[in-house]
């Protein structure tokens, strides 16, 4: 199996450098927070991580938390590692959550995650970044048999017009790419960069929220979604349309899927 090769680079290790906790709420479109979100993909992936470790304590790993919303509803009989990209955020999400969970600093491209070591997995709005690297990771660090919890936002849901069209209109560009998912198979993406993103203020001024987030990545259908994690080695357990609000959008639409890594 052959990792996916995104083309499009993500945000970088500052993606936090001017937005913490609040900013994030204020600005990021996300189910994170959200306690039926929680109880609809997370609570079921849990309940079979459970199961599969059986008198030890299960262990859930999340991979690009930000400010871990989607943390404050995990029991305290899941052990929860986490980490992200940007470091700023983590020691801000460490004193909301206290010993419940372990932060670090990772790049889905170069993690220390020993393989196999999870039972559990999530990643929301984890997959506009290198889509292809965040699965491989969860794959690499799930044990046999373990589900994970993820979503993507589909470009030409149309219920996701609004979302593009705000940022579009303060200064984002899209742009169109190539995501090598193995040696025959391509898939096009479209990315939408923040870097020249504006305020509303009159003059408009550098949005140095906006810009950190740098470039995201999103695929076009749920077809291609389907495409990219069986490549990556996942088989499909469930999947699911989930509508929120969010600040700059009332009906955003994410595809849900439940995941599980093959047993041995």
């Amino acid at each position: 199996m052959s990792i996916p090769s995104d083309t499009l680079a993500g945000s970088g290790s500052t993606y936090h450098a001017n937005m913490d906790t609040a900013d994030y709420a204020a600005h990021i479109n996300t189910p994170a927070g959200r306690v039926d979100y929680y109880e609809q993909f997370h609570e079921p992936v849990l309940a079979h991580a459970r199961e599969l470790a059986g008198a030890r304590r299960p262990r859930m790993l999340d991979i690009a938390c930000s400010p871990g919303f989607e943390l404050d509803f995990i029991p305290e009989d899941i052990e929860v590692f986490a980490t992200d990209i940007s470091p700023d955020i983590l020691p801000e999400v460490q004193r909301r959550l206290g010993d419940r969970a372990m932060f670090f600093a990772a790049d889905a491209s170069n993690t220390a995650l020993r393989p196999g070591f999870a039972a559990a997995g999530m990643m929301v709005n984890a997959m506009i970044y290198v889509p292809g690297q965040m699965l491989w990771t969860m794959f690499n660090a799930l044990q046999p048999g373990a589900q994970c919890a993820v979503n993507f936002r589909s470009f030409n849901n149309p219920n996701n017009a609004v979302f593009y069209d705000h940022y579009l209109e303060r200064g984002g560009i899209l742009t169109e790419a190539d995501l090598k998912v193995t040696d025959d198979v391509h898939l096009s993406v479209v990315g939408l960069d923040y870097r020249g993103c504006v305020t509303d203020d009159e003059p408009p001024k550098p949005d140095e929220k906006l810009q950190r987030l740098g470039t995201q990545t999103y695929l076009g259908s749920v077809g291609d979604m389907v495409t990219l994690v069986t490549a990556s080695g996942f088989e499909i357990v469930s999947h699911e349309p989930y509508q929120f609000p969010s600040p700059v959008n009332p009906c955003n639409e994410v595809d849900v899927f439940i995941l599980q890594k093959p047993a041995a």
